[in-house]
Formats: structure tokens, sequence, C-alpha cells
């Protein structure tokens, strides 16, 4: 996340990744009006431009005018527009507030979960993903022992991940497989009908992930529609993950039904799977499509958004209960052009909790809790390295919209316990956290030591707050940190809700304080937050 001061001149942001258009920028941006912009006073405008391909936000400033320009990109996208055909651009959304960033996020949180996700006034489930708990290694025992682990655990939902088809050619690695979607023999010899008995026995809901949007040129489907595929002609293959990962053409009627038949298939044969995780790990590698004529090559990264956007219309319109998460190699595509489509978004694949916190504070920007899926990963962190206690790692992770990403037999009794414990005290705060008007208190960017946030019911009866301890040094200062968005005439009891030790909460719980004490004196962490990776969850009651 970056702030700076706009001067004359043009500051423009721009995306020509063609498919996956949030790696490393974003098409959203505030501008205050009336100086450096202050989390909850002074003015400012946010805008966001709903739109899934390449895009282009410039801001040209001239002394006392302002020009704001949003849309696609038109680099290498030269449209020909026939007649009487209707172009549609992107929508390109506003607000504005006098309250600061915190005001302009909580407008645009309150506009995603009544407009612009699917279904965002539903409570989202706590689940277990595979991926790194066993990575391309997915089998029929491997499976079942997980969900039983995690059901025990208090879990609801268990997302079986990459890794779980292919015939001709096992998916063991990122190299090969993609368009293959049968399922491996050899790994789940009892296919999906033995992964819905587990989860049924188990009594947790069952997920699975996909890439329909991929190729491999290790796959049948390379072999069999070389036609099929993004390139150039007379010009080496241009090939991204495993050196042999290539993209469909999504501007092909043709690609487009086999898309659409992936989810159709799957459902049709498994209408209990209640979770999609779609994912996308490339680019648009090569500018080429053997579908659109030679003059209208240029649409190509304007017709493949379309395309796909047809095709998850489809989806949309025969399974409109089914839970479909958006993924592109992490948080590639965290885009409202998209979300509509889709519950959720995975935020990041860099689960490391204090980086975490970073990440989602940024996000926390434009788009809400109950879409940023944030999971609890293995003690030793599998991107970093870096060892994070795990009520640290439960405390960040349930900021968001909870969920695991770790193997449970690698958990001692006394981790599973605390598991069991945080995933039952986020069940009691989840409606809070999920539809709850967020109040950013200290940033992680500030350099303070500590980062802090909470979630404020519209009523004012019900709160959580968190407080997060990211540098740690002798004789260090932590600063006090005061709440927001209660109702300085009630008061509130405070409940610990992950202490690590069930019988020795810290000594704020049961504690009765107003509303006005809380936001105008605040509350001093530094008795809270003594060792490295501490934090706090607390829940506020009003009481009478």
């Amino acid at each position: 996340m970056d702030e700076e001061k706009l001067t004359n001149g043009q500051k423009v942001i721009a995306n020509k990744d063609g498919l996956a258009n949030t790696e490393t920028d974003n098409p959203s941006f505030m501008l205050s009006l009336d100086g450096k912009p202050q989390e909850e006073t002074g003015k400012v405008f946010g805008g966001v431009l709903a739109w899934s391909g390449n895009y282009k936000l410039k801001l040209d400033v001239r002394n006392t005018a302002l020009n704001i320009i949003a849309g696609m990109n038109e680099e290498s996208s030269q449209y020909i527009l026939e007649p009487k055909e209707t172009f549609v651009t992107p929508e390109f959304a506003m607000t504005y507030s006098n309250n600061g960033k915190g005001g302009v996020s909580r407008a645009f949180h309150h506009w995603a979960r009544q407009y612009k996700m699917n279904q965002g006034e539903r409570l989202h489930d706590i689940l277990l993903n595979s991926w790194e708990g066993v990575y391309f290694k997915v089998n029929q025992k491997g499976m079942d022992e997980m969900m039983e682990a995690f059901s025990a655990m208090g879990g609801e939902l268990f997302v079986m991940d990459d890794g779980w088809f292919g015939n001709k050619y096992p998916r063991n690695g990122g190299n090969s497989s993609l368009g293959d979607w049968e399922v491996c023999k050899e790994k789940l010899p009892e296919g999906i009908e033995g992964l819905l008995a587990s989860a049924r026995k188990h009594h947790i809901k069952f997920g699975i992930w996909i890439e329909p949007e991929m190729s491999n040129t290790k796959s049948e489907l390379f072999e069999k529609h070389p036609d099929w595929i993004l390139k150039i002609d007379n010009r080496p293959l241009s090939t991204g993950r495993g050196k042999t990962q290539v993209v469909l053409d999504l501007t092909n009627p043709k690609v487009q039904d086999f898309v659409f038949g992936v989810v159709d298939n799957l459902m049709a044969n498994y209408p209990e799977i209640s979770y999609m995780k779609w994912d996308d790990n490339c680019s648009l590698l090569d500018y080429g499509s053997s579908y659109l004529p030679k003059n209208k090559q240029s649409h190509l990264y304007i017709e493949y958004n379309r395309g796909l956007q047809k095709v998850l219309q489809r989806i949309r319109a025969k399974y409109p209960e089914l839970v479909m998460q958006l993924c592109a190699g992490g948080g590639a595509r965290v885009n409202y052009g998209l979300l509509p489509y889709f519950d959720e978004f995975w935020t990041s694949d860099d689960t490391d909790a204090l980086q975490r916190i970073y990440m989602q504070w940024g996000v926390s920007g434009f788009f809400p809790a109950i879409a940023m899926a944030s999971h609890v990963s293995a003690d030793k962190n599998h991107q970093t390295g870096r060892r994070i206690p795990l009520k640290f790692r439960f405390d960040v992770a349930m900021s968001g919209r909870l969920g695991m990403e770790i193997q449970p037999k690698d958990m001692n009794d006394v981790d599973k316990a605390f598991a069991k414990r945080a995933i039952a005290a986020y069940k009691d705060i989840r409606p809070v956290v999920q539809f709850g008007d967020l109040y950013r208190l200290v940033s992680p960017y500030d350099n303070k030591g500590v980062s802090s946030l909470m979630y404020v019911t519209s009523e004012k009866n019900k709160a959580v707050f968190y407080a997060y301890k990211i540098s740690h040094f002798i004789n260090m200062v932590i600063p006090k940190v005061c709440m927001n968005g209660l109702d300085p005439s009630k008061n509130y009891r405070l409940v610990d809700l992950t202490p690590v030790d069930s019988s020795k909460p810290c000594d704020l719980n049961g504690k009765i304080i107003s509303g006005k004490i809380l936001m105008e004196e605040g509350i001093a962490l530094k008795s809270l937050l003594k060792s490295e990776y501490s934090s706090l969850a607390l829940q506020l009651q009003a009481v009478d």
C-alpha cells in the first residue's frame, strides 16, 4: 500500500497482464481533498474500476484542476466497432466521505456485499484447504484423515486443492494435466464419490480445486485441441508454470463451452459439492487467437475477458448457490470485474501471518472482510520460514474469512485444542466480522510496533477488537489504542476470545467499560502485548 502527494502532471496506474490484473497493482485509489489522508477525518474520494482485464487509471493534475480518466487500457487493444454493434465499457464506482479513508472503505464494503459479490449477505464457512498440507500428494486416505481431524476441531468445509485429476498424465506437479478434468484413479480409486462419503461420515462439507482456463502442453486436452490455445502462428509457444502451462482461448465459443463444462460436469455428477476454488496461475502470454480474424487480433485482451464473463454468467444462472473462490496464483484477481460471480477471493499465496497483517490492511481499503480468505498456516511458514505462535496466526486469520492451510496431523494435541476453541470463538463473532463496519485503528505502515483494527455492528451492540505486536525491542514504547464506532452511551463487556490457556484470560476479560472511555481514553496494550508476536482478540457486547 502506497501513499503519495499528487503534483502537477499525470499519475498513471496501469496493467497489461491480460487476465490476472492485481498481482502488483489494483484498479482502485483514494484521493484526499484536504491534505494528508486520515483514517476517520477529512474529505476523501474513492474510486474502483470493475474490470478484470488490462486497465489504466490516469489522474491529471493541473494547478487547481483534476481530471480522472479510468477504463480499459487502450494499448494493444485497438477495437473495430462494427455498424450497430454495442460496446459496453467497464463500470467505474465512486464514493465520497467526510470521514476519511475509513468512511470510503465502509461505503465500498456495503456496496460490495449488496451488489458486487455472489450472495454477499450469506455467512461463509470455516474451511481447511489441503494445499499446504499435502501439495500435489492427494490420495483418498489422506483426504479422509484431514476431514476427520478438521471436523473434530469444529471445521465446516474441506477443500481438496490441486493434484486430484489426470489419468494418462497424472497431476503430480505443475507441469502436466490441466484440462484433463477426470479423477486420477491411481490417487483416488473411490473417486469423488469416496470423498463425498468421507465428508458425510465426518459431518463436513466438501469442495474442490479447478483451473479451467488453462492447459499444459503435456495433457490430453492439448493433444486433442492444439487450436484451443492462445498462440502466435510461426513463433515458439510461450509457456508458464512448469514450462508447460498455456492459456485457453476464451474468445472461442467452443472453448467457453468446455470451461463451463468443467464446472457443469462436476456439479451434475456430484451435486453435493459445496465449494469450488477457481484458480489461474498464468498471465496472457501469447498475443494471438486462432479464432479471431486477422483484422481483429487486437480485440484479444477485451474478448478474452468478455468470454470469461459469459462462462461465469452461465455458471451463476445454473448454480447460484455454489460457493466459489476467486484465486490467481494468490491475489492476482482481487477486482470487482470478476467478484460479482464469486463469493470470495484468495488474498495471497503468502500465508505468513505477519505479512498478512500488511496485505489485508491494504486490501481492506476497498474489499470487505467476508470476501477476504485468511488462513492459519504451519508453525514454520512455508513461504517465509518464519515461526509464529498459533494464537497470533489465528488472531490474524479471524479478522477475515477464517480458514486453515495446514496439515492437522502435524499439530499436537495442545494446538488442536486451541484451534477448536478459536474456531468456536470465531463462529460466535462471525456475523460481526463478516457483516460489521470496519474501523482501522493503528496502521502497520505507521511503524508504531503494533497494528489494530475492529469491527462493529450497525446497531453498535457488538464489536470485535484485534491488536498485534508486529515488532519487538527492549524498552519499546507501545501506544494505547482508542477504539472507534462504538456508542459512547453504552457499556460493553469485554471477553478474551483466544487466550492461550483458557483458564488464564487477559486482564480485560469480563471488564465492563463504557464506549465513551474505550473511544476517548482507549486501552493500554503494554501489559497485554509483552512478548514477540503477541496478539489480542476481544469480543465486546453491550450490556444494560
